[in-house]
């Protein structure tokens, strides 16, 4: 299995783009919750998180569908803070 990228690197690219890819759009809000920044954050584990986990990761979601870059950005930060 290839290597995943981070969403650290995700956001990035999309800054330097200006808009997240299709496939970032995919991961982020369609396909469950193993690929989206939650489920970074819990070992790319897709099983349906607790709150507030579970409100981060659908305002991420939303935030990448929809290219509000530094929303994602800031979403993705709040998650990596999280115990």
């Amino acid at each position: 299995m290839a290597k995943r990228l981070s969403w650290a690197v995700r956001i990035e690219r999309a800054k330097e783009k200006g808009r997240f890819s299709s496939k970032d759009k995919w991961l982020a809000h369609h396909n469950g919750w193993g690929t989206c920044a939650i489920g970074e954050k819990r070992g790319w584990v897709d099983a349906v998180p607790p709150e507030p986990e579970q409100t981060l990761g659908i305002a991420f979601g939303e935030a990448v569908w929809n290219n509000r870059i530094w929303e994602a950005e800031s979403i993705y930060a709040q998650i990596q803070a999280l115990p």
